[in-house]
């Protein structure tokens, strides 16, 4: 019988015939893959058998080369399975975890908002003027007009007008136009031939227009005395009495101030008679005469004078 006693360290080893062998922890066993333990007489050679050694024990043969083990000796005497240790958590071969694609988030459709209808801004109402024409030309001693309109569409708009020449003259000098769309109002211009600065030459001057909200603009008017004459084209002509009537159409680019008729009877006797100016403007237009001579006449002569002095004629005989 084989009694194997395990104190702390070295190994005893009691075999049946009392013998006592001791192994060292430190020396290579069978378990660790050196040469078997030495019994006592440890001098002896290594293939002669030890004394005391059982028959028909065989020594292990180390199979290869193993590393060491961290058994105790006892473990190995014992020749027990070394336990595999298990893996710890968190210890051994990392393992490769799959990468997470990311999934593109389709975006939200954006959802039409109702919009409030917007607040009407209430805006008060302010009616301008403004005219037809930028400028006017009117000849000395003429007339001439124009509109004021109103752009807005919501009131009237009053005016006042002023010129800044005594030559300068407006019919009406005041008054109101009406809404957009009504037609506007007339203003007539007039140019005081006798107040137009003499001898030949171009004179401006301004008219004043005065609107709501103290608005004004200005409107130029210019007249001219030139160096032509008048030009005169007999309408009518009747001579033979007792009615004698005379028509004639005058333009002066200066304006007509005069036209007569001088006459000649056939006793020989003169005289002469004015015209009158029965439509038109000084700048040109029809002039008449009418009266009763028994006799007749024998010839005739009409003449115009414009405003600067220049004098046009016709003549004729009966």
């Amino acid at each position: 019988a084989l009694l194997l006693l395990v104190p702390a360290s070295p190994i005893a080893l009691t075999r049946s015939d009392g013998s006592l062998g001791t192994i060292q922890a430190d020396e290579p066993g069978v378990a660790d893959g050196g040469q078997s333990p030495t019994p006592f007489g440890a001098g002896a050679p290594a293939n002669a058998p030890s004394p005391g050694t059982p028959t028909g024990i065989k020594t292990p043969t180390p199979t290869g080369t193993s590393t060491p083990s961290s058994r105790t000796t006892s473990e190995a005497l014992i020749g027990g399975p070394t336990p595999t240790p298990s893996p710890t958590a968190g210890q051994g071969t990392p393992t490769a975890s799959p990468t997470k694609t990311p999934t593109a988030t389709p975006a939200a459709t954006a959802q039409p908002t109702s919009t409030p209808p917007p607040t009407p801004t209430v805006v008060a109402c302010l009616p301008s003027l403004s005219p037809n024409t930028p400028s006017l030309t009117v000849v000395p001693g003429g007339t001439s007009f124009f509109l004021l309109l109103n752009g807005s569409f919501c009131a009237d708009a009053p005016f006042s007008v002023q010129g800044n020449t005594p030559w300068l003259s407006v019919s009406p000098s005041n008054g109101n136009v009406g809404p957009f769309g009504g037609g506007g109002a007339q203003v007539n211009v007039a140019v005081d031939a006798s107040k137009v600065p003499a001898g030949e030459g171009t004179f401006t001057g301004a008219l004043t227009i005065s609107g709501p909200g103290g608005s004004s603009f200005t409107l130029p008017v210019t007249t001219f005395r030139g160096g032509g004459s008048p030009t005169v084209d007999v309408i009518a002509a009747q001579c033979t009495g007792p009615a004698i009537t005379f028509d004639a159409f005058v333009t002066d680019d200066l304006g007509v101030s005069s036209v007569v008729v001088n006459y000649v009877l056939p006793a020989g006797t003169s005289g002469h008679t004015e015209m009158s100016r029965v439509s038109g403007n000084p700048a040109g237009g029809t002039w008449s005469t009418a009266w009763s001579l028994a006799g007749g006449l024998a010839t005739y002569e009409i003449i115009a004078t414009d405003f600067a002095g220049h004098a046009g004629r016709a003549a004729g005989t009966c």
